[in-house]
């Protein structure tokens, strides 16, 4: 009985590691945003896509960013000049 509440206890704790660990993990990325250096947010933008990947795990630090003015290196066909963070954070909300 007390090794099933250790094992129960230990997967548990385990568990709530790699969640928060995923959490870090993607809310880094979306901090890195502002670094890319990508012309358009085409295939080759691997950091936006990988973030787009993750999915709804993404909504929240993305969420976060929608106010975010740094400027990117992103250029957009419908903006003269490039998009900030909050812009590109918005448009992986529409891709997830």
């Amino acid at each position: 009985m007390i090794l099933k509440v250790f094992i129960g206890c230990f997967f548990l704790q385990f568990s709530g590691r790699t969640a928060s660990g995923q959490e870090v993990q993607i809310r880094n990325m979306v901090d890195s945003l502002t670094y890319m250096n990508y012309d358009t947010l085409d295939c080759s933008a691997d950091l936006y896509w990988r973030i787009v990947a993750k999915g709804k795990e993404a909504v929240p630090s993305l969420i976060e960013k929608l106010t975010d003015t740094t400027p990117t290196q992103v250029l957009f066909h419908c903006k003269k000049g490039t998009l900030n963070v909050g812009e590109v954070a918005y448009f992986a909300l529409q891709e997830i």
